[in-house]
């Protein structure tokens, strides 16, 4: 028989031991509470050290003192890349409105050889001013291009030729603003502070492409800009920009007013037969030129896809006209075969209306909305795209161009009606504009994810791959995927399809691929470093964009001797490029471990 008292005592053990787990389960839930405020505290003590440290070392470690000048590089490259990837979009969008997308490839070379002379241009700039004299020059003389394309938009003088400026403006000017800052932030900050300090600018960089695309996605859809006012907005960043480095200039420590170090002008061409003899410079040379050229390639197939798939709805609004009284009376008074057939085919309902309709007075809105809405069913119900009814209107090249390449019969319809009331609509607010802006929308959307998903690679899955897999193996996931890609646009994806692949391209070659690129610079020699690599980043990228563009203008002329459309057949030269390109990125990695091992033994 159990004795009571032995049984009073092991419940009170049993008890104490369940307390005493409890405590445990409760200290262990406490413990990251208890961590974070014991780190408060010593932040607190620490005069190196406050709680903006604390919010920012999951990124890194910035110290007070250093936290002024960084929060402004931080907001001045959020501003660039804001402005950047405003106007961005409208770079492509408007350049297919005018051009289409079989111009593209000679437009590679073309912004090829322009890069070229204007980046001697700007080094020639480079070695006689001095930094702040150089800020004000590129600064001044981006904003007020802008301001001069937006004034012959808004005016309403914008021949075709424009668009060509623009297109090469917008692929140039980026070039010369990212590599003034940086090179200012060089001579601000030492090698152990950009260590540090460069993530949270990086970081800053995607914030502001995602601000940038995601302002340009909701100006054109709800507010309804138009492209063209998104040139004014991004100058006005650019303007923010400008004052902030201004900013960043003044409080230099050293301040110099003697002109820049050109020891690495890309202008000298001494390192050039160094890169010819060096196998391992030469195989990161093949792995950018190729890159870039594969990268063209795909990004015309893309465009092409965008400007057939990507359309505005072809229905009118009451926005679209900016005289509804004059459509009324051309449709009642028909001068040509086409407001004719208007006139004949108005609904049994309309037409009481329209009886009842005083013309003396000014049309209500609920008349106004009667009319577009006749207007639109008239789009679906008839087919306008006759000869003998385009005998008597003038169409303009661009719309002819248009009305061969549509495929839909209320869109022809709309097209052939923008023509002719072009009158009585807003010239920004025609199917092609809105076409236009529409594309321009999607490319913003697709920078909008792209730049999260750039923010995710470089801060968490970049590091990581480098560190277990190396740079040649990180840097192989984007010529596979590229070639994937390639795969994809021969068996004939949609727009949609194409459109993550053109994200997840873009997110590795910014990611993966530039950060890997870089890294097999580094136990090189100083020549290599700055010299080689000066010319590979000057010349190689617009030798890739030169062949890329080279090579579709050739293959489209030949399909057009042939009576083919198969653009998809490009992909044969990215196969052809990938017995290259693999094994340079192969060898790339095996000499960078050769050189890292040899550089530790010393």
């Amino acid at each position: 028989m159990e004795n009571p008292k032995n049984k009073k005592w092991l419940d009170f053990v049993l008890k104490q031991n369940n307390i005493q787990k409890n405590k445990n389960w409760i200290n262990v839930l406490l413990l990251p509470a208890r961590n974070t405020y014991n780190r408060i505290i010593a932040l607190c003590k620490d005069e190196n050290r406050n709680f903006l440290t604390f919010l920012l070392s999951p990124i890194t470690t910035i110290y007070k003192q250093e936290q002024i000048h960084a929060l402004i590089a931080f907001f001045a490259y959020f501003l660039l890349m804001a402005s950047y990837y405003m106007i961005r979009p409208t770079r492509s969008s408007l350049f297919l409105k005018e051009w289409g997308w079989e111009a593209m490839p000679i437009f590679y070379l073309i912004i090829a050889v322009f890069t070229l002379i204007t980046t001697f241009g700007y080094n020639f700039f480079v070695g006689i001013c001095s930094r702040a004299k150089l800020i004000r020059i590129v600064f001044s003389t981006t904003i007020l291009s802008f301001i001069a394309f937006w004034l012959l938009y808004k005016l309403g003088y914008y021949p075709r030729e424009v668009t060509i400026f623009w297109y090469i403006w917008v692929c140039i000017y980026i070039l010369f603003l990212t590599a003034l800052f940086w090179s200012l932030n060089h001579d601000l900050h030492t090698a152990e502070q950009s260590r540090r300090l460069y993530p949270l600018l990086l970081l800053g960089a995607q914030a502001g492409v995602y601000f940038g695309s995601n302002m340009t996605q909701i100006l054109l859809k709800k507010w309804e800009i138009g492209n063209y006012n998104l040139i004014i907005l991004s100058s006005l960043l650019l303007l923010g920009v400008w004052i902030l480095l201004e900013i960043l200039s003044f409080r230099q420590a050293s301040r110099q007013t003697a002109s820049i170090d050109t020891s690495q002008n890309t202008q000298s061409f001494k390192g050039l037969l160094k890169l010819l003899k060096n196998p391992y410079p030469l195989s990161i040379a093949a792995i950018v030129v190729i890159g870039t050229f594969a990268f063209t390639i795909c990004d015309l197939q893309y465009k092409r896809l965008l400007s057939y798939e990507i359309q505005a709805p072809c229905e009118y609004t009451l926005k679209d006209f900016s005289d509804i009284e004059g459509i009324l009376k051309k449709i009642q008074s028909p001068q040509n075969n086409i407001m004719s057939s208007l006139h004949k085919n108005l609904s049994q309902n309309f037409r009481l209306k329209l009886e009842n309709h005083q013309p003396h007075l000014p049309m209500d809105v609920l008349f106004q909305e009667a009319l577009v809405k006749e207007i639109n069913a008239l789009l679906h119900s008839l087919d306008l795209y006759k000869e003998e009814n385009l005998k008597d209107i003038k169409i303009s090249r661009e719309i002819q161009k248009k009305l061969k390449e549509t495929q839909e019969k209320p869109r022809w319809n709309r097209l052939i009606l923008d023509s002719i009331l072009a009158g009585e609509i807003h010239k920004k607010r025609t199917l092609i504009e809105k076409d236009a802006n529409e594309q321009t929308a999607f490319l913003a959307d697709n920078d909008k994810i792209m730049a999260l998903c750039n923010i995710i690679m470089l801060f968490i899955i970049a590091p990581r791959l480098l560190r277990w897999l190396g740079p040649g193996w990180t840097v192989l996931f984007y010529p596979l995927a590229t070639i994937a890609a390639t795969f994809a646009f021969f068996y004939g994806v949609k727009i949609q399809t194409a459109a993550y692949f053109a994200i997840a391209l873009s997110v590795l070659h910014y990611t993966l691929y530039l950060v890997g690129k870089e890294a097999f610079y580094v136990p090189t020699d100083k020549d290599t470093k700055y010299k080689i690599k000066a010319i590979i980043d000057t010349f190689g990228y617009r030798l890739g964009d030169a062949l890329g563009g080279g090579v579709s203008t050739l293959y489209l002329i030949f399909l057009s001797m042939i009576g083919s459309n198969f653009v998809a057949g490009l992909g044969f030269f990215i196969f052809l490029a990938g017995f290259v390109w693999i094994p340079a990125t192969l060898y790339s990695d095996k000499e960078y471990k050769r050189l890292t091992k040899q550089n530790n033994k010393e």
